[in-house]
């Protein structure tokens, strides 16, 4: 179990990792590659709409990577891999256990403007009890360049399939901003907003996530940095006999992300589109978790 939870969330590392630091034959520009790993702790309430709470805590570590290649001088193709991994009470067989995706950006992207483009992404979802549905998403994402600002805005739609505990049909909206204080600090913060469906009777189902990170940048000779991150979510449904289930979840991590051809913590950063979110996490504790 423990070579199972590890692979999961590794996977990510070893994908991409080598093909970030090949040089780009023929390319007008050069590639740009990060990796990241961390490990954290979430604390969670759940609530069963008859008045009753279970509170848990536990575990977890998580690993993506990504790419961004020139496609012309303008248009730039993004791929990435991420994954995560819980060690959730296996006693509450609806815990989130971890899950896996891969994405695909188009830009068009200026260096002293911004970025816009539209994404697509894949993956599955995983409880404890080993119960798990694929999913995908879909949509927008842009940034602007203000200075040391950079706000992103994100706009789409998530479904999954197989199990309908799992949140399903749901459109998203999400936005945020990154200060960078240095050359080699960076804060930033974000808030999103998801309406969806949960269980056979397709009843409604809100979810509501946000976060704040911190990251510092070693330098040029160093191409890493660190950062601590928080990540808030609270959902509900009404989906059962017993309305108001919800679940609200706190996760706290420690990571270490290596950057490819940036020059510092900015221009490494805007060489890409904005991150998507969790969506793996966001299907199951927008449902399957409260289920």
């Amino acid at each position: 179990m423990l070579l199972k939870k590890l692979g999961l969330a590794t996977t990510a590392l070893v994908a991409l990792g080598y093909v970030a630091v090949v040089p780009s034959a023929g390319a007008a520009a050069p590639i740009y590659g990060q990796v990241n790993l961390a490990v954290g702790g979430t604390w969670q309430d759940q609530e069963d709409g008859l008045g009753n709470s279970l509170d848990d805590e536990f575990a977890g570590m998580a690993g993506g990577a990504r790419v961004a290649v020139p496609y012309s001088s303008d248009v730039r193709i993004e791929v990435g891999v991420a994954g995560d991994s819980t060690f959730a009470n296996e006693d509450d067989s609806d815990n989130y256990a971890g899950g896996f995706g891969a994405n695909l950006h188009i830009n068009w992207h200026d260096a002293s403007e911004g970025t816009l483009g539209i994404f697509g992404a894949v993956g599955r979802s995983t409880s404890v009890d080993d119960e798990s549905t694929p999913f995908f998403a879909a949509g927008f994402s842009g940034q602007y360049f203000c200075d040391q600002w950079t706000f992103f805005g994100q706009l789409g739609y998530i479904d999954s399939s197989d199990d309908p505990d799992f949140l399903h049909n749901a459109g998203f909206a999400r936005a945020g901003a990154a200060y960078y204080a240095t050359t080699r600090l960076k804060l930033s913060a974000d808030l999103a907003y998801a309406d969806g469906e949960q269980d056979s009777n397709d009843g409604d189902a809100d979810l509501f996530a946000w976060g704040a990170a911190a990251e510092y940048w070693f330098g040029v000779s160093v191409p890493a940095s660190v950062f601590v991150e928080y990540r808030g979510l609270n959902s509900e449904t009404n989906a059962d006999v017993a309305s108001g289930e919800g679940l609200t979840s706190h996760t706290v991590s420690l990571g270490v992300r290596f950057h490819f051809n940036g020059a510092d913590q900015a221009d490494s950063d805007r060489q890409f589109n904005a991150e998507l979110p969790n969506f793996s996490r966001w299907i199951h504790e927008g449902g399957k978790s409260i289920d």
